[in-house]
């Protein structure tokens, strides 16, 4: 018969090689992160569908953090695609992300511009835009 501080020596020993064992196995191994994003990106959008996509895959990433997204003119005019990215970032509950307005470039419309118009990025009747930040203003402010 054991004594209780055998068993207690001998549960010890057990527990000890047991966690050896499983740590030398690879199983125990943890890897932690450190909750901060590896890339920090500008985005600068000109409002196609396209860009929808790439924007919500950035924004879901753990992996870039979006320092601050810009429209510029190009599939809309850079006033509707801000609209279209506050009321996405608005819909994802990522108002703090900065936004900025690029200019117009007064070149013809292109095709596709009345489809861009239909997709929704958002709940776009409540975003109201007077005067943006303007784009260069945002990147590099004075």
């Amino acid at each position: 018969m054991y004594s209780l501080k055998n068993r207690k020596s001998r549960s010890a020993l057990i527990s000890i090689a047991w966690i050896i064992i499983f740590v030398s196995s690879g199983v125990g191994i943890l890897y932690g992160h450190s909750g901060k994003a590896s890339f920090h990106i500008l985005i600068d959008t000109d409002a196609a569908p396209d860009d929808l996509r790439a924007i919500c895959l950035f924004l879901a990433s753990p992996e870039f953090e979006t320092v601050a997204i810009t429209a510029s003119d190009g599939a809309l005019p850079p006033d509707e695609g801000l609209i279209k990215v506050r009321a996405l970032l608005t819909s994802f509950g990522h108002e703090g992300i900065p936004t900025g307005m690029g200019m117009r470039v007064q070149r013809k419309a292109p095709s596709w511009r009345t489809f861009c118009r239909i997709v929704r990025w958002g709940d776009e009747e409540k975003i109201r835009v007077k005067r943006g930040i303007n784009a260069v203003d945002l990147i590099y402010p004075r």
